[in-house]
């Protein structure tokens, strides 16, 4: 053999990408000791994953009890397709528009997209404070595979949803 292709997958996340080269170099070194064997990988979610943000408004919600479910205005017929099929997933910032007076008890609470159907849970069973409608929701790491998924099931359009491009100079 001279040419191993290890596939893809991998996440932008520093520590985890680190450990995933580790153990990779490590079963290398034991199952293919070879030194002219060339390795290869498809760099997967590593270079888009963090190169967009999606932000989404609270349209419905529900209290049950300890439980509060919420709506937004996008789901996993849109850019949240590639939740349906791994464990990938993206971290979450709620934003209150409003200053609540309240305490910010955390509740656990799920997310569900506008389909209307029992299959489109954003994100189920996670803490968060208590949200009102209207409030903005913040998805991190949504550049990977999310966009062009979308479909056009229930009459929502992916390419009709906006699409913002901001540049941010670090310097």
């Amino acid at each position: 053999m001279q040419i191993l292709n290890i596939g893809g997958g991998f996440r932008s996340s520093t520590p985890l990408f680190e450990e995933i080269a580790d153990v990779v170099n490590e079963a290398v070194k034991d199952y293919f000791p070879d030194p002219n064997l060339t390795m290869i990988a498809e760099p997967g979610r590593f270079f888009p994953e963090t190169a967009f943000t999606l932000v989404t408004h609270v349209i419905g919600k529900r209290v049950r009890g300890e439980k509060i479910e919420y709506w937004i205005d996008e789901g996993i017929y849109g850019s949240f397709r590639p939740t349906l099929y791994n464990s990938c997933f993206v971290g979450i910032k709620p934003l209150s528009r409003q200053k609540s007076k309240e305490s910010s008890q955390i509740y656990e609470s799920t997310i569900y997209g506008p389909s209307c159907d029992s299959l489109d849970a954003v994100a189920v069973g996670i803490k968060l404070v208590e949200l009102q409608m209207g409030d903005l929701i913040v998805f991190y790491n949504m550049g990977a595979y999310s966009k062009c998924a979308g479909t056009m099931f229930n009459g929502f359009d992916m390419l009709s949803v906006p699409t913002y491009l901001v540049h941010t100079n670090s310097s």
